[in-house]
């Protein structure tokens, strides 16, 4: 115990010793446990969000979508739409009970009090609420109605949209005034525990297309299917009559378990590409250490005798030099953590700013512990040939070098 606190205090007396050097030498794992540590965190948290999404899903339901899901780069520029004949296609298929289109995600600016938001519309016809969102998706109001008329000015709004979208709770018979027309609120969901809904406003169809001014198409389908109807089946009839649409060049149809299963794959992807270019990041910061630590051994040689002649044996000049490139590696973890948390939660907040719901940072506390062994041990590692080399030395040599 005195050896490692004699070792600890050599070490970060050097440290103190020289302090930009130090600095710089954190930089490149620092960059690259920001990176790691964000994209960890929003990743999950994304996961989690998706997954409280689609759990939403009835057992009797099919979700349609205007992409190919499977991949996610041509997702996320792809933004087709279902289109009226498209619905009106579906809809005639055997087994089909209801359809429900939906379009999401459609970003406005929203005024309560003199404040102003972006919002996430969620446009629907409010005829199918109750066969679609409360049978089969357990959607309920907490408090008020859905409105009835698809031409009126009423608005519903999701739990944590109506607590904490302005600096006031918004309430029952309370006005939004979205592109310059009010919009009354009519009912506020009970919480669902997803942060697309629960952070949405929901709106007709019909006042949405003029909210946005423009005749937009459908960013979703919900397909009901008959009791006792398969959706395998269901599924690959749908697929067989969108397949043949025009001008529909991709779309997926599935159910909420392959849904599930596709998202959770596609999020892996992206996490893993990601997380691999993070590690390079590490890696080259892994090599900053190593260079620190031989110039470290070049300035230090005159100590490093005089360490060996007063009876320092090889093994305590190694643990010295792989103490001091472990510290420099877990300090740039621990501000690489920080970095990283204070980077995820002001893309949230961002993202929250732009209507964009489904960025959540979930915070792990393992992950964080297993982020700081890691940079240890990368720290380590570029220590070695370092502290071998220093080891080597020999100490009559070293002791006439000034």
């Amino acid at each position: 115990m005195n050896r490692l606190k004699t070792l600890l205090a050599i070490v970060f007396g050097g440290l103190r010793y020289r302090k930009l050097r130090s600095a710089l030498t954190t930089v490149g794992i620092f960059i690259g446990i920001v990176v790691v540590v964000a994209l960890i965190f929003l990743g999950q948290g994304l996961r989690n969000a998706v997954s409280a999404q689609l759990r939403q899903f009835g057992a009797d339901l099919l979700i349609a979508v205007p992409r190919d899901i499977t991949n996610p780069f041509a997702s996320l520029l792809d933004h087709g739409e279902f289109r009226d004949r498209d619905i009106a296609a579906v809809a005639a298929i055997d087994g089909v009970a209801k359809i429900m289109p939906t379009s999401e995600g459609k970003i406005a600016v929203a005024e309560f009090r003199g404040e102003r938001k972006n919002v996430s519309l969620h446009g629907q016809p409010w005829a199918l609420i109750s066969t679609i969102f409360e049978e089969s998706q357990g959607f309920r109001i907490a408090s008020g109605a859905w409105p009835e008329r698809e031409e009126a000015r009423e608005i519903v709004l999701g739990a944590q949209f109506a607590r904490t979208a302005f600096s006031r709770p918004v309430g029952l018979n309370d006005t939004l005034v979205i592109k310059g027309r009010a919009y009354v609120v009519t009912g506020i969901l009970r919480e669902l525990g997803e942060p697309n809904h629960d952070n949405s406003v929901f709106i007709s169809m019909a006042m949405m297309r003029k909210v946005l001014g423009r005749h937009d198409g459908f960013s979703v389908m919900l397909i009901k299917a008959e009791p006792g109807a398969s959706l395998t089946e269901l599924s690959a009839d749908v697929e067989r009559v969108l397949g043949a649409q025009k001008g529909l060049e991709q779309f997926s149809v599935l159910t909420p378990d392959k849904a599930s299963q596709i998202v959770g794959d596609v999020i892996g992807v992206i996490e893993l590409v990601l997380f691999l270019v993070a590690a390079v990041a590490v890696v080259i910061g892994g090599i900053g250490i190593m260079n620190s630590m031989y110039t470290s051994v070049l300035e230090r040689t005159r100590e490093i005798g005089i360490m060996k002649a007063i009876g320092a044996t090889n093994a305590h000049v190694i643990g010295l030099f792989l103490l001091e490139s472990g510290i420099f590696g877990l300090v740039g973890g621990v501000a690489g953590c920080l970095g990283g948390v204070a980077l995820a939660k002001a893309v949230e907040a961002i993202a929250n700013g732009y209507g964009i719901a489904l960025l959540k940072v979930a915070f792990d506390g393992l992950i964080i512990g297993q982020v700081l062994l890691y940079t240890f041990i990368v720290g380590v590692i570029a220590g070695v040939l370092p502290a071998f080399e220093a080891a080597r030395l020999n100490p009559s040599v070293a002791l006439r070098q000034r």
